[in-house]
């Protein structure tokens, strides 16, 4: 951790993301879940505070994750009760999760503690089949950007918004021109 804190330090990061446990075949114990969660978030923001870096929590959505939904996350880090402790929208998790069929659960989250937004499209595939590295540019998919964007613009959100993809067919292309390509994909959401 320490080495990963030095080189968000370097580059003028201000966060560390931090994923759940996923892993194939579990049934998982809501409560374990909790407070596992609740001891690896502290244990991390202890680690971090010496270098001024907060800790960004990201539900995943798929089925192998012990923490897949907004308002379950959003639990465990008003649990730990800490200032350096926040949350990440990521768009193509969340519709993973549910296909967002309740945004207004992002009303019920204290802005402050929204850390950093994820602009990524989802092809239109069925949920079953749907994964990470169906991961499109902005725009190019089927999740409602633009639903999001706003109700997060809205509430007045101006942090740090990112665009991750997984999709091995933007590996083929330049890092400059995948970058140009982002840029104009998501400056409509921003």
């Amino acid at each position: 951790m320490a080495f990963a804190c030095q080189v968000s330090q370097e580059i003028g990061g201000e966060f560390v993301v931090v994923v759940p446990t996923i892993k194939d075949g579990v049934l998982w114990n809501s409560e374990e879940v909790f407070e596992d969660s609740i001891k690896v978030l502290n244990k991390v923001a202890d680690q971090v505070a010496p270098y001024g870096l907060k800790v960004a929590f990201e539900p995943i959505g798929s089925q192998n994750c012990c923490v897949r939904s907004l308002d379950e996350a959003y639990a465990i880090v008003e649990a730990v009760n800490r200032k350096n402790v926040g949350l990440v929208i990521d768009a193509f998790n969340l519709y993973l999760y549910n296909q967002w069929k309740d945004i207004d659960v992002l009303d019920k989250i204290p802005l402050e503690k929204i850390f950093i937004y994820h602009i990524d499209d989802a092809d239109d595939l069925p949920i079953e089949i749907l994964d990470h590295c169906h991961r499109l540019f902005p725009g190019n998919g089927v999740i409602d950007l633009g639903k999001i964007s706003k109700a997060l613009k809205d509430r007045g959100f101006a942090g740090v918004c990112s665009l991750e993809l997984f999709n091995p067919g933007y590996w083929m292309l330049s890092p400059e021109h995948v970058f140009q390509i982002g840029a104009k994909k998501s400056r409509k959401y921003l």
